[in-house]
């Protein structure tokens, strides 16, 4: 399950040219997101997909908090998601 989420968190991040963290699975069974590196817990019935996208959501408010360099790029990129509501 773990690489199938990394698979789709990949996905996601080269689809709005975000840069890929760091994945890694979760030592203590929660989910940690900071701008270089995340660490997940995936459950056996989780919706990969969804969880992936909402990691990706934690991501991202940490890349736009921590790394001055991607504040205006993922500006942008949420400012499309919601011309295109997507």
């Amino acid at each position: 399950m773990f690489n199938n989420f990394k698979e789709e968190f990949i996905t996601i991040c080269k689809k709005w040219r975000i840069p890929v963290p760091h994945i890694h699975e979760s030592a203590d069974f929660i989910n940690h997101t900071n701008s270089t590196d995340i660490h997940v817990h995936v459950e056996g019935d989780e919706d990969i997909p969804h969880m992936a996208a909402h990691i990706f959501g934690h991501y991202l408010c940490d890349l736009h908090a921590e790394e001055e360099k991607y504040q205006d790029k993922i500006a942008e990129t949420i400012a499309r998601w919601l011309k295109t509501g997507k």
